[in-house]
């Protein structure tokens, strides 16, 4: 009784084994191929995306993809086939794409074109840290609070997110708590730049210029040109400003001249000519009243962008 049952059983699954086998058809017409059904997308994930269509005849294959309607990425199927699955990957989360797919026969006849397709992929951690940072630029803060809080759902031990948490508190002026947060992403990530620019602004903000000049240099010797990708404002020539002003605080006019220099190199002053010590047209008594006047006056360039 037994062995009838498992002889059912194996003969069953070869009845839906053959039932799911694909039947190849090589053709040698001059007439270019088909779609049984047009291209659409099975699955997608936060980098990944797997497409699947159907020929009336075996195709090889490519498609073309990319965030807009000029694609700029290819994946080749070279193998001949009538059916197609195929996984795009190393997307970016959270991100609309075009594809169009092109077939050409086993004679090489085509292409035969989809129309412009589209998908989205999903979030991750870091996309959520891209919309959150996107929100707080806006002004947005629950909704960036919202994508922080969910970033942190998927990775509570990121430096990053403990970082942007950070800035939010900042912004909110929660001073303690930001520097909570600071502090913890440096735990989870040592030297981690967005906590340590966020602590050197609360060093400012509490009048404590030598803590500023240590967590700026930390992230400027490291990373001359650093840029926050997220946030382009928060930026080297932010920083920079940031730590002449700090050097400037603690008598260090020299320090605070060299920052001064890599961020406005026309600025043009010179402790020893006192023809320049002048500043967008004004006329300073002293070096060091014509030096804090350029750090002021050129910071005001960044100052429209709230951090």
């Amino acid at each position: 009784m037994r062995r009838t049952t498992l002889l059912y059983i194996l003969l069953l699954s070869g009845i839906i084994w053959l039932a799911h086998c694909q039947k190849t058809i090589y053709t040698y017409d001059a007439e270019e191929p088909q779609f049984l059904s047009s291209p659409v997308v099975l699955e997608v994930t936060d980098t990944t995306a797997t497409i699947f269509w159907e020929m009336d005849e075996a195709c090889h294959a490519k498609i073309k993809y990319g965030p807009t309607t000029k694609y700029g990425q290819i994946c080749e199927v070279s193998e001949n086939r009538q059916r197609h699955w195929v996984t795009l990957s190393s997307l970016e989360p959270y991100t609309l794409y075009h594809y169009k797919v092109y077939n050409w026969d086993f004679a090489n006849n085509g292409p035969l074109k989809s129309a412009d397709l589209t998908f989205h992929t999903l979030h991750n951690e870091h996309s959520l840290v891209r919309e959150g940072w996107r929100c707080y630029a806006a002004g947005k803060l629950d909704s960036a609070r919202y994508y922080y809080d969910n970033a942190y759902q998927i990775s509570p031990l990121s430096a990053e997110i403990w970082a942007c948490l950070g800035w939010w508190w900042l912004r909110n002026g929660q001073l303690d708590s930001a520097c909570a947060h600071f502090s913890q992403a440096l735990f989870f990530g040592p030297n981690q730049p967005v906590a340590l620019a966020g602590l050197a602004t609360v060093a400012m903000v509490n009048n404590e210029p030598a803590k500023a000049i240590s967590y700026l240099s930390t992230i400027l010797d490291a990373i001359p040109e650093w840029q926050y990708a997220y946030y382009p404002p928060l930026n080297h020539k932010r920083l920079r400003l940031q730590l002449a002003e700090a050097y400037f605080q603690t008598a260090q006019y020299f320090q605070a001249q060299q920052q001064l220099d890599l961020v406005w190199p026309a600025n043009g002053l010179n402790p020893d000519i006192t023809t320049t010590w002048k500043v967008n047209g004004v006329t300073y008594d002293s070096y060091a009243a014509a030096l804090f006047a350029a750090i002021e006056y050129c910071s005001g360039k960044f100052a429209k962008r709230k951090i």
